[in-house]
């Protein structure tokens, strides 16, 4: 009887902790800035230690300067230069953002796997409004760190291009200039976000630049999010080879090693 009570507690549990974050995206009557529609629902992430460390060495420093994020073993890569080497089941999950950490602007972000920001291709809104505080949702903070969107499969040779609309607002339209300037892509290379491979893993770190309300801190720690990409897609933009290309090669240096070790005995 208490084995069937503890199996019925963890069940609830998970139906708890699972599932999605909202269901307003399904509703087709919902405005968002420059009429964009949303790539998918928003499930609910595990929220692990991982996605926290990214969120406090993100929001924590000043990444203007330096080839990697403090305290996260990565590798900075050109923002502009998202080039999928091997076809990949894409997620993109929520890190943090300046409004949990007392600024008052806030951010949507999305992507477009067809062209750059929101004015060609295909931008879907991935968190239109990426706002966590890192311990309850609410209105104001709808996301916790870890909560993701599965963006789909794509195929080897995609270009994914990453956006953040700040302030955003459904009455944005891609005709008004003033409205564009509130875009920052990653296709704008280093001017409108910061690009990094977190080493020995499945991810990106992408992370967008924005002012404050005074016009003078830039500082690339606005909003961030994780992009699992796959393990090889990384070391492909690492620049590393494939670990079946490593063993070729070592395997290749083991027969050139036994046939020098051979001549020098018979020598």
């Amino acid at each position: 009887m208490h084995l069937l009570i503890r199996i019925l507690l963890m069940t609830s549990l998970l139906v708890v902790t699972a599932g999605q974050v909202s269901a307003d995206d399904d509703h087709h009557d919902v405005k968002y800035p420059f009429n964009l529609s949303v790539a998918g629902p928003i499930e609910k992430g595990s929220g692990d230690g991982f996605v926290y460390k990214l969120r406090d060495a993100v929001l924590g420093n000043n990444l203007t300067n330096g080839n990697s994020v403090p305290g996260i073993a990565s590798v900075r890569l050109d923002p502009s230069k998202i080039n999928l080497a091997l076809a990949a089941e894409v997620k993109a999950y929520m890190v943090g953002d300046q409004v949990g950490n007392g600024k008052d602007e806030t951010y949507a972000v999305g992507f477009n796997p067809a062209g750059s920001g929101v004015t060609t291709g295909d931008p879907k809104l991935i968190f239109p409004l990426a706002q966590t505080n890192g311990s309850s949702r609410n209105s104001t903070f709808p996301l916790l760190p870890g909560d993701y969107v599965d963006l789909g499969k794509f195929a080897a040779g995609s270009h994914l291009d990453f956006f953040a609309i700040a302030d955003p607002n459904p009455g944005y339209s891609t005709h008004n200039k003033e409205d564009l300037a509130k875009v920052f892509s990653t296709a704008g290379g280093d001017l409108n976000a910061r690009l990094y491979a977190l080493t020995g893993t499945a991810y990106l770190l992408v992370t967008f630049e924005g002012k404050d309300k005074d016009g003078h801190s830039v500082d690339y720690n606005d909003v961030a999010i994780a992009v699992n990409v796959g393990t090889d897609n990384i070391r492909h933009l690492m620049g590393a080879p494939e670990p079946s290309l490593l063993l070729a090669l070592g395997s290749f240096a083991g027969v050139i090693l036994t046939a020098t070790g051979r001549r020098r005995r018979q020598g």
